[in-house]
C-alpha cells in the first residue's frame, strides 16, 4: 500500500519493487489507502506519484494490479446485524451501501444505525466524499 510521503518516493518504491521480486510472486498488487485510516494525516499519493510507482513496478513484474477503489462489501451475517456491525466496523470501516445490504440480510432498518449513534457505539467518518461507518 502507498501512502503519500511515506512510502511513495521513487527510492522507496525500487527498493520495495526490488525485494518483492526476490519473492517471485504471479502478480504484484499496488494499493493506496481507499477507507479512512486512524491516523487522518495519512493520504494516497499523488497521481504522478502512483504513476510512477506502477511504472517501477512494470519493470519487475510481468503483472502488476492495481487496487485503487473500495472493492468488495458483501459481508457474511451471523443473524445478529448490531454484533455483526459493531465487529465488522470495529477492525473494518464499511461503506453506507455495505450497511444498508447488512441491514437487509438481517430485515433491519436504518432505526439500528440511527440506535447504535445514539449509543456512540457507531459513527460516520467522511473520506474521499464517501460516508463510511466504523
Amino acid at each position: 500500500m502507498l501512502v503519500q510521503g511515506i512510502n511513495d518516493s521513487p527510492e522507496t518504491v525500487a527498493e520495495t519493487a526490488g525485494f518483492l521480486a526476490d519473492l517471485s510472486p504471479r502478480k504484484a498488487y499496488l494499493a493506496v489507502p481507499t477507507r479512512p485510516m486512524a491516523e487522518t494525516d495519512f493520504h494516497a499519493p499523488d497521481p504522478a506519484a502512483f504513476n510512477r510507482a506502477y511504472s517501477i513496478f512494470t519493470t519487475h513484474f510481468a503483472a502488476v494490479e492495481c487496487l485503487t477503489e473500495e472493492i468488495g462489501g458483501d459481508f457474511g451475517t451471523s443473524g445478529n446485524a448490531e454484533t455483526d456491525l459493531l465487529g465488522i466496523t470495529s477492525v473494518h470501516p464499511m461503506t453506507e451501501d455495505a450497511v444498508r445490504v447488512l441491514l437487509s440480510k438481517n430485515g433491519e432498518t436504518w432505526e439500528l444505525i440511527e440506535g447504535l449513534i445514539a449509543r456512540r457505539l457507531l459513527r460516520t467518518v467522511l473520506h474521499q466524499g464517501k460516508s463510511f461507518w466504523g
